[in-house]
């Protein structure tokens, strides 16, 4: 019950509107926090996605495309997972449609991309 009392911390942490990307760059180098615990790595990565005050603009995008392309080599499941947060970016206003864009191609220009992650980019790219 540890974990999950943790997860929903940092959970909590990563939806606070105060905190912006240098914050969860901070909350990423926590002692309980690790890229191979994929419930970890959701609770902050995307309960940031769901941050609207904090997460949609350049730095937000980037951050997450940081995380990505991290995880191509290393679990590139949950990297597609987080990809889909990007599938809706035809949504958005112009701006930040642009600026989710660019991270998709971003993502998409990364060598040696694995399967997982190509699909659903693709698919988030396509008309």
């Amino acid at each position: 019950h540890d974990v999950q009392v943790m997860d929903k911390w940092f959970a909590a942490q990563a939806l606070a509107a105060a905190n912006g990307v240098d914050d969860i760059k901070q909350l990423m180098q926590h002692a309980l926090f690790s890229f191979n615990t994929p419930n970890r790595l959701r609770s902050v990565i995307g309960s940031f996605a769901s941050n609207f005050v904090q997460f949609h603009n350049q730095q937000g995008y980037e951050l997450l495309t940081e995380v990505i392309i991290k995880l191509n080599t290393s679990n590139p499941q949950i990297g597609a997972r987080l990809v889909s947060i990007y599938n809706h970016w035809k949504r958005y206003t112009p701006e930040l449609r642009e600026l989710q864009k660019q991270q998709l191609e971003a993502i998409l220009a990364t060598d040696d991309l694995s399967n997982d992650i190509f699909e659903i980019v693709q698919a988030a790219l396509a008309p």
